[in-house]
């Protein structure tokens, strides 16, 4: 059982219109939890907070979430110490606190509180709060291969990214029993412990679909991308 606190999200909602849901419900969806990876300190950026980092009008908080509420029915957003956002108007948001050590162990730390959140969820789709090109189907898509496998991992010009990935929930359930929670793991230590399989991605002529804003260039460069693809689909 999680011991952990599960905080109330803060106040000041993101308008309801922010966050995108899905046409149809398919099969996945309702067995799909989502988990936004938000712990970074953001120390190549000054230290400031990446989840209120703006990208063409939104903050990065509310591109992501976005993009997990529409393939997931259910998202725990791992948020830093003293780095909670403030609400998202989605009561499928639940925000927690991030151990600090790194991507896996918040996966294992959320995978910990998923009895409490989300008890019914078969699979744990992962993104970072930083990465706001994720693609939209990309659930839908892992899916079609997690029946063979314990991970997908999105991949791009043959480099894995393994912090966009879906996991299913009895492997990762497995992991956090053979790990403490003060343990911290990388993330490519769980891949190897389990049956995974990449999941390619091409461009649109455009970025990187996993690409992350870690330096002040690349927010230049997702702002640019972002009215690119806001112009494309005006044409």
């Amino acid at each position: 059982m999680y011991s952990g606190s599960i905080p109330d999200v803060a106040s000041n909602p993101t308008p309801e219109r922010a966050m995108p849901k899905p046409s149809s419900v398919s099969d996945s969806y309702a067995k799909t939890a989502g988990l936004l990876l938000a712990g970074g300190m953001g120390a190549r950026l000054g230290g400031v907070r990446k989840a209120d980092l703006m990208v063409a009008g939104r903050r990065l908080y509310d591109l992501a979430c976005g993009n997990l509420c529409a393939q997931s029915h259910r998202v725990i957003a791992a948020m830093g110490a003293a780095h909670f956002a403030p609400a998202t108007a989605d009561a499928t948001v639940t925000q927690i606190a991030d151990p600090g050590n790194g991507p896996a162990a918040a996966m294992l730390h959320a995978v910990r509180a998923l009895p409490e959140i989300a008890p019914d969820a078969e699979y744990l789709v992962v993104a970072p709060c930083d990465a706001p090109f994720m693609p939209d189907d990309f659930a839908a898509r892992a899916a079609e291969l997690v029946e063979q496998h314990d991970a997908v991992v999105g991949e791009y010009s043959s480099r894995l990214y393994p912090t966009h990935s879906l996991w299913r929930v009895s492997a990762l359930t497995r992991l956090a029993s053979e790990f403490a929670p003060s343990d911290c793991p990388a993330i490519f230590a769980l891949l190897d412990r389990v049956r995974s399989a990449p999941l390619p991605h091409a461009t649109d002529g455009g970025i990187n679909p996993f690409f992350n804003i870690n330096v002040r260039a690349d927010l230049v460069a997702a702002n640019r991308e972002m009215e690119r693809r806001r112009g494309a689909s005006f044409s």
